[in-house]
């Protein structure tokens, strides 16, 4: 519902009619709507976390396992992200926006270190870019189906690697 039609749009009273309860039903379980909202978006946190804990137990980090998991941790929560992405509103709710911030620079940190160059920090960004967009863009497309074309994506990426396009070879001419 919040989605459909926003943080902000969305009311105890809609979310209380959606799921077929009175709103003092819903109020006894969730004091408020950042409640609900929290739980909703808790499974995401809870996973980002233990993803980032793993992957800081390895020095140095394991650069492909750690875009493999960042990945896959978007896709199983896919829906979440685009409501985070498109509702500003919720992402501002206390303690989601911060920790998405936090464990943003603990990944950025895990994929090109602590003392960044320039072009390491433009690298990264559009790197998880390339893992992130396809997620809110392309809500009709079935992304699981893709994983190895988004992960050497954002490999090349990272890498500072050029992406040959599709139908050319090194040099660049047509191989079809």
């Amino acid at each position: 519902m919040f989605s459909a039609q926003g943080y902000d749009g969305t009311s105890m009273r809609d979310l209380a009619e959606r799921v077929g309860i009175t709103t003092a039903a819903l109020y006894y379980h969730f004091d408020s709507k950042a409640d609900i909202l929290q739980e909703v978006v808790r499974p995401l946190l809870e996973g980002g976390e233990r993803m980032l804990e793993e992957a800081e137990e390895q020095r140095p980090a394991d650069v492909d396992a750690v875009l493999a998991s960042t990945l896959d941790l978007l896709l199983e929560h896919r829906a979440v992200m685009s409501l985070l992405a498109r509702d500003v509103s919720s992402a501002r709710e206390p303690g989601i926006g911060d920790a998405l911030g936090a464990m943003n620079k603990r990944l950025v940190k895990l994929l090109v270190g602590s003392r960044p160059s320039e072009a390491d920090r433009v690298r990264v960004i559009a790197a998880l870019g390339a893992l992130r967009r396809p997620i809110l863009d392309l809500p009709d497309v079935e992304l699981a189906l893709h994983r190895d074309l988004l992960l050497s994506s954002a490999r090349c990426v990272l890498a500072g690697q050029q992406p040959t396009p599709a139908g050319r070879g090194r040099s660049g001419r047509r191989t079809t």
